[in-house]
């Protein structure tokens, strides 16, 4: 029996240290310790000769030892353990002490009165223990074996008193205790085992649920990429009919299309990627459809080479919704344009046609028209200016550099743009400016830099319709070790919501009137800035005016000399053939180009041109092209010329925001021209093209 107790004192110290969760197992490890002491006890007595004190020992271990289990036993059915039985323990402990201190004074009680109140209670103890397991159905069939065995040995206590005594009968009676304590001692393992089997079947169930059940995607793949499992959201998402139909495919090769010979790499990469917000991604279906999707993928080890398990949702829908969105969006952009742009251009053609009306009105009477044409001109600009505002922001959304960037200081630039300021903020504006003492050199174009300053300032008026302070500074900023160029523009107007500062650079948003504004300013200010790589920054709130902070990074590069101006393109044997497919823009350019001293040639299309130059047998210096031209490009055009005439000059004139970059690209060697144009202009560009080189 003592190497029963020894052995259980073992499995259940190990089980509880493997599971500290489990307190009824720690109880029921000190309750065989315990009843390990009665017997060690014993043994000790019996080498001794102090067997009675061993005895009466070993009766009280009987007692702690049988409280202890039971209580291991409430605590493993999350019950609370009746008080009765600890005071019952208690009594019984303090017979068994006045039994052995009347022994010591000589006046002993019979064996049968000492020993019967002892093991009356462990027996009472057995019994109830096993009858509570027995009544506990939720542990099974299980609970059997444990809950009788405890019968069996309770009444087997009651015994103890009467046949211990009786020498035939005492070995019987410790050999069926042995087998009793065996058999309790593997239904208790039972128990603990049948528990964890069921809170393990439990637990799949719910998470197999919850897996089968789930409308996100849910799978396993192995370090090869292949899968291992898959729920079925994740197959009705990409289309499939079974789940092992996924199984017989690969993560990596077939559904993300990316064939590796290492595909572990592939995703350690995407476990990384998606870390820790997910990474949108597109995955391969059945019959090469395909399914936008947010992924996430982690590591997973399980000893064997370790696996990898992930969630996809599906965003294709979103994806259309957010597509429709912007449509409408863009529609709503329109809408604006045209009553924005609509209303300034109408103000334009009205300027140029009621001064044509009055130039022609002029020359019939033999007045001057000078002052009408003029007019003319000034509206002809403001409409060349509006269109480039607008090819500009195209340009830079699609991520284009900008033309002209070369290095100039800061300074020189907000320098000229406030030397036009004050004709365009009126007298109720007070402006004041502060230029930084050293040079502020950045890459940029100095056209597009003074626009943005002035787009700037007059956003900066137009919150200030009663007037107000108008504040424009340059500094060298120096954040984290990095120094920028800083443009700082300050006004004290109505300031700006936070509704619309989400809105603020948003191509055609505006907060003015119909016909107030087109929306093209700050968004023109945002791309400009974007494809210089700088950055602005909006501190506003309502009532407290807007500060607008433009960050620029510095170049080391020296601004590059004035070159010489370009000699007039007057010669009298220059030959240039002219090919624009706009009948009124290919009459004009003939006549601004006669008018410079060069013979045209002149043609609508590609194939004309063509026709045409080879038609003639003299030298041909220059071809002026537009680039987008029906029948062919302006680009396929001087391709075929230059193989038979390669000493050809080329200028493309276009006003398409990327064609400039389109025939440079093709034709490094070619100018460009936008539209529209002056003759002084198209003139310099000419003559640039058609002077000899210096040096």
């Amino acid at each position: 029996m003592f190497a029963v107790h020894l052995v259980m004192v073992g499995v259940f110290g190990f089980l509880a240290v493997k599971d500290p969760d489990a307190r009824h197992m720690r109880l029921w490890a000190i309750s065989w310790g315990v009843g390990t002491a009665r017997y060690l006890a014993a043994l000790v007595g019996q080498a001794t000769g102090a067997e009675e004190a061993a005895n009466r020992l070993a009766y009280l271990t009987l007692l702690v030892s049988g409280v202890l289990f039971m209580a291991g036993t409430y605590r493993y059915l999350q019950r609370e353990l009746p008080r009765g039985w600890v005071g019952g323990a208690l009594a019984a402990a303090v017979w068994v002490v006045v039994c052995w201190a009347l022994d010591a004074a000589g006046r002993g009680l019979p064996f049968l009165v000492e020993t019967l109140p002892t093991f009356f209670f462990a027996g009472c103890v057995d019994l109830w223990t096993g009858a509570v397991i027995l009544r506990s159905r939720e542990l099974g069939s299980v609970r059997h074996v444990m809950g009788w065995a405890l019968v069996v040995w309770g009444v087997h206590r009651y015994d103890y008193p009467f046949l211990r005594p009786v020498p035939g009968l005492a070995p019987w009676g410790f050999g069926l205790a042995s087998f009793l304590g065996v058999i309790v001692a593997v239904g208790m393992l039972l128990l603990y085992f049948e528990r964890g089997w069921a809170e393990l079947r439990r637990s799949e169930a719910r998470y197999r649920s919850i897996f089968e059940n789930a409308i996100e995607g849910m799978f396993q793949v192995a370090p090869s990429g292949r899968f291992l499992t898959a729920n079925p959201a994740l197959v009705r998402m990409l289309g499939y009919g079974q789940s092992e139909e996924l199984r017989a495919l690969s993560l990596t090769a077939d559904l993300l299309g990316e064939p590796d010979p290492d595909p572990r790499s592939r995703l350690d990469a995407l476990v990384v990627a998606s870390e820790p917000d997910g990474v949108e991604t597109e995955l391969r279906g059945a019959g090469d459809t395909r399914c936008a999707v947010h992924l996430h993928l982690r590591a997973a080890p399980d000893g064997e080479g370790g696996h990898y398990e992930g969630w996809v949702r599906d965003v294709t829908h979103a994806k259309r919704l957010q597509e429709q969105l912007l449509r409408s969006q863009k529609l709503e952009a329109l809408g604006r344009l045209a009553g924005g742009v609509a209303h300034d251009f109408n103000n334009m053609l009205t300027a140029i046609l009621v001064g044509s009306e009055l130039a022609e009105a002029a020359c019939e009477t033999g007045d001057d028209p000078r002052p009408e044409l003029r007019l003319i001109r000034d509206a002809g600009e403001s409409a060349a200016a509006l269109t480039r505002q607008l090819l500009t922001l195209g340009r830079n959304q699609q991520h284009l550099p900008a033309a002209g960037v070369v290095p100039l200081d800061l300074n020189d630039a907000v320098a000229s743009a406030v030397a036009i300021l004050g004709r365009l903020i009126g007298e109720d504006i007070r402006l004041e400016v502060s230029l930084a003492s050293q040079t502020l050199r950045v890459r940029a174009n100095a056209a597009q830099l003074e626009q943005l300053v002035l787009n700037l300032a007059i956003n900066a008026r137009d919150a200030m319709p009663e007037g107000g302070g108008l504040y424009v500074s340059t500094a060298l900023l120096t954040r984290a070790g990095e120094s920028r160029a800083q443009l700082v523009v300050r006004d004290e107007g109505v300031g700006i919501d936070p509704e619309a500062r989400a809105r603020l650079f948003d191509p055609f948003f505006t907060t003015k009137p119909l016909g107030k504004g087109t929306g093209l300013g700050l968004a023109t200010v945002y791309s400009t800035l974007t494809s210089l790589g700088g950055e602005i920054e909006v501190t506003s709130a309502p009532g407290h005016g807007a500060t607008f902070q433009v960050l620029l990074p510095l170049c080391e590069e020296e601004p590059a000399s004035e070159p010489a101006p370009a000699p007039s393109a007057t010669a009298a044997d220059a030959t240039v053939l002219l090919v624009e497919d706009d009948a009124s823009v290919r009459k004009v350019t003939e006549r601004l180009l006669r008018g410079a001293g060069y013979d045209v040639l002149v043609a609508d299309d590609m194939g004309h041109g063509l026709a045409v130059a080879r038609a003639h047998p003299g030298a041909l210096n220059a071809l002026v092209s537009d680039i987008v031209m029906p029948g062919g490009s302006g680009v396929e055009l001087a391709r075929a010329l230059l193989e038979e005439r390669p000493e050809l000059r080329v200028l493309f004139v276009s006003g398409y925001a990327d064609q400039e970059l389109e025939g440079l690209r093709a034709l490094p060697q070619a100018a460009f021209l936008a539209k529209p144009f002056t003759s002084e202009q198209l003139s310099a560009a000419l003559g640039a093209l058609l002077s000899p080189p210096s040096g």
